[in-house]
């Protein structure tokens, strides 16, 4: 199986609406990364810490989008989140986040 660097199938348009309505943005990369850069509103919950923060996580009682930095990891997060009976969107990496949340900026590089 070859790799698929985007991990998601979720077009920005649709994850905008989704944090429009108030699903929550969790950052699963490691606290470092988190705190060197992240999304305005997201909450970092390392994916190996996922077991660890169970109780948080179903304390939120809404679904959550992941994401992290190439995508494996919010794929390996959005899994052990179903898991728990969370309803999950994967937007793969924080690239797609930002797309989401800032299309113009997607034209401001060209």
């Amino acid at each position: 199986m070859m790799h698929n660097p985007d991990h998601s199938g979720i077009p920005p348009s649709v994850l905008r609406r989704l944090v429009d309505q108030g699903v929550q943005l969790v950052d699963v990369r490691t606290h470092c990364e988190y705190a060197g850069y992240h999304i305005k509103g997201s909450i970092n919950i390392p994916y190996d810490e996922i077991g660890r923060m169970r109780d948080f996580i179903l304390r939120l009682n809404k679904p959550v989008i992941t994401f992290s930095t190439y995508g494996r990891r919010s794929e390996i997060a959005a899994q052990r989140l179903r898991a728990l009976g969370i309803v999950v969107y994967n937007a793969g990496t924080i690239h797609n986040i930002e797309l989401a949340l800032n299309p113009q900026e997607e034209f401001a590089e060209l």
